[in-house]
């Protein structure tokens, strides 16, 4: 994928301001591979199975981390103690790639907030077991700016707008094959490591807020 010096979203950091993205008219041509027709319908379906049923978020961030030590310096993951378990993770993960394009333009009133806060950053489940810090910190963002946390639509519109789907798709796909296969990557994959797990931990915890923020509608 494209090397980036930034990938904060926030005010006075964005790599691509909003304006760029909301006159970008250019349509990728893309059909999704891993989900069904009624999740391309409505890919939020697929945020709540995949952090509800399957990876809670700091679980996913540790995977993500694991695949990215393997391509970057061959450091065999602990995430899996099976083959059959990073496949598994690798097709889920793919699914929600796919779903966070397809919504990315949707941007719902009720997943951009004015104020970050608690309860609409972290689960309501997990919130539920107590709100000290330790609690909650697995679940806030990686990124320093806070910025980043009010509106996860334009943060997946920025990184879309930056690289197309099928590329990330592709650069995944060969992560996967890396960590389940034990092969080696090229040397630009190898290069573009730490940039490509920036862009996957973005999309990771955009997905989440729009999943915590559809469960605060739900109630």
């Amino acid at each position: 994928m494209n090397n980036v010096t930034n990938y904060n979203i926030g005010n006075g950091s964005r790599t691509i301001i909003a304006s760029e993205v909301n006159t970008y008219t250019t349509v990728q041509f893309f059909i999704p591979q891993h989900l069904s027709k009624e999740e391309e319908q409505n890919p939020i379906q697929v945020f709540s199975q995949f952090f509800e049923k399957e990876y809670p978020l700091p679980k996913a961030k540790i995977a993500i981390e694991d695949m990215a030590l393997k391509v970057a310096y061959d450091i065999p993951p602990l995430s899996w103690k099976v083959k059959e378990q990073s496949i598994y993770f690798i097709i889920q993960f793919s699914r929600l790639l796919e779903a966070a394009y397809l919504i990315r333009n949707e941007s719902r009133p009720c997943w951009k907030v004015e104020k970050i806060s608690k309860q609409n950053m972290v689960p309501k489940e997990v919130l539920n077991k107590g709100r000290k810090l330790e609690t909650i910190f697995p679940y806030l963002l990686n990124s320093h700016d806070p910025q980043d946390s009010k509106d996860p639509c334009l943060n997946l519109q920025v990184l879309f707008f930056d690289t197309p789907i099928q590329e990330l798709l592709n650069t995944f796909n060969t992560w996967g094959k890396c960590v389940s296969s034990n092969l080696k990557v090229d040397k630009i994959q190898h290069w573009n490591s730490h940039s490509d797990l920036k862009i996957f931990t973005i999309i990771l915890e955009s997905c989440h807020l729009i999943y915590v923020r559809s469960q605060l509608v739900d109630e």
